[in-house]
């Protein structure tokens, strides 16, 4: 049977491996082409390209580049000709579903990343939103969150939404060797001496509620001394803010990590891990829930996003309420002296994630794909 012609159309990432799992599955089943919008000679290029994946590096700046970006896009889907186009984040989707309905591509297909932003921060946004729904053929959901925000929020078109969560390779968490591990540590300093090391993995953006974190870490400090705190993905619209609340704490009880490549090696350096958005549909999905017990880091959650869907309080993670610094204190005390409950919420925590296998995810979209 003849392969159908696939084009994925990609902005404003840097390194992605959801991406180089999905381009790595679908190479040898599909006529697999890439564009990516943004900044040239990211990872994510560098890696398709030695993949020997067919890749368009696009410029992207501000609005005025989406103009020259449409242009390219157009040419290259109007000489492809490709039978599928799957578009991923914001100018990818404005750019490529108004291309791709143009020229009457049967399978228009993006996937909602984003959860409420547009309504919380910038309503702007909404009619942005409106529009990629009335040109796909396909949503797709990563997340009971985003079919809801979809369906009930937006009113997309039930039949046009799909809920496909994501899927990850468990074997890059899983298994890390010991010298990528200490490779981190002496990239950041990071004495063996300092426990417990207490993991955050969140942009500085008021959403992800590491101003309820920092506070509560000073407690934990007092109660231990030794205790470190990893801020990683450290830049972000609310970076001031957090500056400041940081400097409450000694400078060396605090490291800052703007970007890691290594994301596997870095997680296995925490003793406990912590992410605790502000609302329950600030997330789209928040792939570190899933990560993060990939990896069998004790951790302490609220429900946003798709951990509303798995995590259970004292079974797989320990649960707190929004905007809560007094229970995220009281969570991780318990990680740190309570040995039984971090090895049984570890264990759960390991069996809970099997359920997104990457496996599962590819099989999805191909049923989605082909129309099955």
């Amino acid at each position: 049977m003849k392969q159908k012609k696939l084009v994925y159309i990609v902005s404003e990432v840097n390194k992605s491996l959801h991406f180089e799992w999905i381009a790595s599955s679908l190479k040898e089943n599909y006529q697999l082409l890439f564009i990516l919008i943004g900044a040239p000679k990211s990872e994510l290029e560098k890696f398709l390209k030695n993949q020997d994946i067919v890749t368009y590096s696009l410029a992207y700046k501000n609005k005025i580049d989406s103009i020259k970006a449409w242009i390219k896009v157009f040419r290259i889907l109007f000489f492809n000709r490709p039978d599928i186009v799957h578009t991923h984040l914001w100018v990818a989707n404005l750019v490529g579903l108004t291309v791709a309905y143009i020229l009457r591509i049967k399978k228009r297909i993006y996937t909602r990343h984003h959860a409420t932003i547009h309504y919380d921060l910038y309503p702007s946004g909404l009619k942005w939103d409106k529009l990629n729904n009335f040109l796909a053929t396909d949503i797709i959901a990563i997340s009971k969150n985003i079919e809801l925000i979809l369906t009930q929020w937006d009113n997309a078109k039930r039949d046009k939404v799909v809920l496909i969560p994501h899927g990850f390779e468990m074997s890059y968490f899983q298994n890390v060797n010991i010298d990528r591990i200490e490779v981190i540590r002496e990239k950041y300093q990071l004495s063996k001496d300092r426990h417990p090391i207490i993991g955050v993995i969140s942009r500085f953006t008021e959403w992800k509620g590491i101003q309820f974190i920092i506070p509560a870490y000073k407690k934990i400090l007092s109660a231990f001394p030794e205790s470190q705190l990893i801020l990683a993905n450290a830049h972000g619209d609310y970076e001031e803010e957090i500056n400041e609340l940081l400097k409450t704490l000694p400078s060396s009880s605090h490291v800052k990590i703007k970007f890691e490549n290594d994301l596997a090696a870095l997680y296995h350096v925490f003793d406990i891990f912590i992410h605790v958005p502000v609302n329950s549909h600030a997330e789209a999905f928040g792939q570190i829930y899933v990560e993060s017990l990939a990896v069998g880091i004790p951790s302490v959650f609220t429900l946003s996003g798709i951990a509303s869907e798995f995590i259970r309080h004292e079974e797989n993670a320990l649960v707190v309420d929004f905007e809560n610094e007094v229970q995220i204190y009281d969570s991780v005390y318990r990680l740190i002296v309570d040995q039984r409950l971090r090895k049984k919420i570890t264990t759960n925590g390991l069996n809970s994630v099997s359920q997104f296998s990457f496996e599962k995810y590819t099989d999805n979209l191909n049923k989605l794909y082909l129309g099955v």
